[in-house]
């Protein structure tokens, strides 16, 4: 049984569509972004997509888009914000107001 309540918080839709995607091997980035843990074909991707409609029919009611991006290699560049970076000094005639 659900509430009406229940029915329409986002945050019950986010928790289930997050769920979905990490049974099915996923990993949640940040927001509503979503990587897969494995290559992932585009045949892959559109069955994917196929199945979580069925399973979750109200989602093409509440996206406003849904993107696929196909990167390739994933490089972690976090090493590069390690290292001294001297701040940029303004000159005076961009800080006048």
């Amino acid at each position: 049984m659900h509430n009406g309540k229940e029915r329409t918080n986002p945050n019950g839709a986010y928790r289930k569509i997050q769920e979905y995607l990490v049974k099915r091997n996923f990993s949640h980035e940040q927001y509503s972004g979503y990587h897969s843990c494995n290559q992932t074909t585009d045949l892959e991707v559109f069955d994917l997509i196929r199945a979580m409609t069925l399973e979750l029919p109200w989602l093409s009611q509440c996206l406003n888009h849904f993107e696929v991006t196909n990167v390739g290699e994933y490089h972690d560049l976090m090493n590069l914000f390690e290292q001294g970076v001297i701040e940029p000094i303004l000159s005076k005639a961009l800080t006048k107001t």
